[in-house]
């Protein structure tokens, strides 16, 4: 078992989604409006602002104060400085502290060869005392196992850039100062692994719907509709055996597991765009997108944001999804906001089924 679930009663995404969306902490609707938060309310997505402070849930958290000086000493075996990203389920336990976590999920840069420091990586963790380790060829993944008690925990490092990329943001983790990702690219790795069905991912989208809903439209709208609909619809079906799944880990701590499945895929496909819409308004570069679920999302950029925040913002991706030229809309309004003119750049529907 895996320790407790917070706040998955059987009618809080309904509720959630009864006013289109919920405000910061999670009550209330939220407002049509210009949205400050672009990547979610539950963690301000900019790298620009302050650091969010999180403590990882247990056992992940005595974990991850074992391994990461001996791990990122290993990293940084062949001289040059590697930069290290928190993300998995882990982190969204820290910002939500909605379930308790076993394990570790290290993001460094796509283009590192793990291989290469295998015997750094391998003297670290049996100094560590670890079970097992090991790199994977297939899976180009460094992963290592410990026990604790009764507890089975494992480490991964997999060398990813994840999407949307650049909305990584700085975090104080035990007083250290670490690079953790975003809500959305979170989730985002989630819906990618969304055909095995896991009860933690499903828990973790439900909890998102209702805490950090701005956080999931991003995630679902970066992958391609086809396949949000698909992992929608697996869910939907696979609810025995996902209420099999979250009863196993997280034992009687959870609501009506059996409505946990369609619960999720309704999630998911309620905040699939339905519109994008881009103009540009005195000076400005207003993105506003509308969910099939209702929801209206107003965000504005000056020009000279637009390349960085069409990326980190998830337009980009959703734009593709659409079967859209995002390069060209966003060119087209930095040209037009650069300008001055007022002026509708493009007004996308989703028609994909």
């Amino acid at each position: 078992m895996d320790g407790g679930v917070a706040g998955l009663g059987g009618t809080r995404l309904h509720a959630a989604r009864a006013g289109g969306g919920v405000a910061p902490g999670g009550t209330g609707p939220l407002p049509v409006g210009r949205d400050p938060q672009p990547m979610g309310n539950a963690c301000r997505e900019t790298r620009t602002m302050s650091a969010e402070r999180l403590q990882l849930p247990e056992p992940a958290g005595t974990l991850w104060t074992r391994v990461r000086e001996p791990l990122k000493r290993a990293l940084e075996s062949l001289g040059a400085p590697m930069e290290l990203k928190l993300g998995g389920g882990t982190v969204l336990a820290a910002r939500w502290k909605h379930r308790s976590s076993h394990d570790i999920d290290i993001v460094v840069p796509e283009k590192t060869n793990l291989w290469t420091y295998g015997a750094a990586l391998d003297d670290a963790m049996t100094a560590l005392g670890a079970d097992k380790y090991g790199y994977s060829p297939k899976h180009k993944q460094y992963r290592a196992a410990f026990t604790e008690g009764s507890t089975r925990q494992t480490l991964d490092i997999w060398p990813n850039d994840p999407e949307p990329r650049g909305a990584e943001r700085a975090a104080e983790i035990d007083r250290v100062n670490e690079v953790v990702l975003a809500t959305a690219q979170i989730l985002k790795g989630k819906l990618e692994r969304g055909e095995d069905a896991l009860a933690r991912d499903v828990i973790d989208v439900i909890t998102a719907e209702r805490l950090d809903p701005a956080g999931l439209e991003v995630a679902v709208n970066a992958v391609t509709p086809p396949y949000a609909r698909l992992v929608g619809a697996v869910w939907d079906r696979a609810q025995t055996t996902i209420a099999r799944r979250a009863e196993a880990e997280f034992g009687d701590t959870i609501a009506d597991p059996a409505t946990l499945g369609p619960r999720a895929g309704e999630a998911i496909l309620s905040r699939m765009y339905a519109r994008i819409a881009v103009a540009v308004e005195d000076g400005r570069i207003v993105a506003t997108t509308t969910t099939d679920g209702g929801t209206m999302r107003r965000r504005e950029w000056t020009a000279g944001e637009a390349a960085e925040r069409f990326v980190t913002s998830g337009l980009d991706a959703a734009l593709s999804g659409m079967r859209q030229d995002a390069a060209r809309i966003r060119d087209a309004a930095t040209a037009s906001a650069q300008a001055g003119r007022n002026q509708q750049i493009a007004d996308c529907r989703n028609t994909s089924a």
